[in-house]
């Protein structure tokens, strides 16, 4: 007599899908705390820039200060009077401004936070696990 019974190979293959569906977990664990750090350092990367731009920002509005004191002379120079003259060049300056943050707000990617490399694993190991449950 064999001492393999009726129920060994369900043992069998219960181990194996439990195997299965442990090692998935532990695959998309990794793949969860993968992404969590590709998203930490996109968020750490973005506040860095944004502080450079802060300090470009202060030094831009000195630069732009002194770049219309120096406008609102030139055109007393020419004969302008001085309200005339100031209110040009703030009406120019504001539309500047508004044209400048209009364009920066088309520019900016909120997709590109997305931890792009591990959702797109993520995608490819459930892909992976549907073919194995098959």
């Amino acid at each position: 007599m064999s001492d393999q019974g009726p129920f060994t190979e369900s043992a069998g293959t219960a181990t194996l899908l439990t195997d299965v569906i442990g090692q998935s977990i532990n695959l998309i664990k990794g793949e969860v705390a993968l992404a969590k750090v590709e998203a930490a350092e996109s968020v750490n990367s973005a506040f860095a820039s944004m502080g450079k731009m802060v300090v470009a920002a202060v030094l831009a509005i000195a630069a732009l200060n002194m770049l219309a004191a120096a406008a609102v002379a030139a055109l007393l120079a020419v004969g302008w009077s001085l309200l005339a003259s100031t209110l040009t060049v703030a009406l120019t300056l504001i539309i500047l401004a508004l044209c400048f943050g209009l364009y920066a707000r088309s520019q900016i990617n909120r997709v590109a936070l997305l931890p792009q490399r591990a959702l797109r694993r993520m995608g490819q190991d459930v892909d992976t696990l549907k073919e194995l449950v098959k």
